[in-house]
């Protein structure tokens, strides 16, 4: 028996309220990136990072402490959420380097930024993680409900 009850609400309704709560959501994730980035770059800055190692540890440990509460680094030369990786090339790679790397918009990642010591730790809202996902739902919304795809 299928359920011929016509919803009250609209897609257009229901993607407004997304809209806002995103919009939300942002305004939420900005006020605490401003008021932990300054102990997160203090404590982070004053970890050992001489070693290929230690940049590893630290490049780990700093993705891992933003994206636990919504949070990703941004690269100052792109402006776009980035990751810390350490990365053993260059003339030393018993020291290695940090770099910063970028989502591309043909859904790879790039190398943005090289530094052998810790780059700027600018924090911003990173609520796209799931973009990808997010772009299919968006589509398969759009579409006629008759013609939507097992998901």
């Amino acid at each position: 028996m299928s359920n011929s009850r016509r919803p009250t609400a609209s897609l257009d309704d229901l993607n407004r309220l997304i809209s806002s709560a995103r919009n939300r959501l942002n305004k939420e994730l900005t006020s605490i990136a401003e008021v932990v980035q300054p102990l997160v770059v203090e404590y982070f800055n004053s970890l050992p990072h001489e070693t290929y190692e230690q940049k590893k540890l630290v490049a780990k440990e700093l993705n891992a402490c933003v994206a636990s509460i919504g949070l990703a680094l941004m690269c100052p030369k792109t402006g776009l959420t980035a990751y810390l990786v350490a990365d053993p090339g260059g003339n030393k790679p018993e020291s290695g380097r940090f770099q910063l790397s970028v989502a591309e918009s043909s859904g790879g990642r790039k190398r943005s930024m090289t530094s052998v010591d810790m780059p700027p730790i600018r924090l911003i809202p990173f609520i796209d993680r799931h973009r990808r996902q997010n772009s299919w739902a968006e589509e398969e919304c759009a579409k006629p409900p008759t013609t939507r795809s097992p998901r």
